[in-house]
């Protein structure tokens, strides 16, 4: 199969860059698959997972994304997204513990309106976080 350069990049920091077989990432509309001599396309990415085929027998680097943009063009794609976890890097504890503090407050009836919409933000990031270690 062939190859195209991939980049996955965050303000912070290069997260991956290198030639790989396949990207599946989210975009707000769906999930996306990527292979070599893709047309050129565009798209703002959601919250969900990144998983890099490189070709080996193992299975696909995954990590979680959020918020950001997708773009194909020239035969190379480039992720930029707002945050980008391996899941080798994430901590499920942590993860666990953000996802049901999100939930108290969402259970909370005396939480404001803003309170609310921070708390489903921190709620999908958790749990999406939580899919990217489980290989979901």
């Amino acid at each position: 199969m062939n190859q195209f350069p991939l980049r996955v990049m965050t303000a912070g920091h290069t997260a991956f860059s290198g030639e790989v077989q396949q990207c599946i990432v989210c975009t707000q509309d769906g999930y996306v698959g990527i292979l070599a001599g893709h047309a050129p396309y565009a798209a703002p990415l959601g919250v969900g997972i990144l998983a890099v085929y490189d070709g080996s027998p193992l299975p696909p680097r995954r990590a979680a994304v959020a918020q950001g943009y997708l773009e194909v063009r020239d035969g190379q794609v480039t992720v930029l997204a707002r945050t980008c976890e391996w899941a080798d890097e994430i901590d499920p504890a942590r993860a666990q513990r953000a996802r049901e503090q999100a939930q108290r407050v969402l259970a909370d009836g005396q939480a404001g309106r803003d309170a609310r919409c921070a708390a489903q933000r921190c709620l999908k990031k958790a749990e999406n976080r939580l899919r990217a270690v489980q290989g979901q």
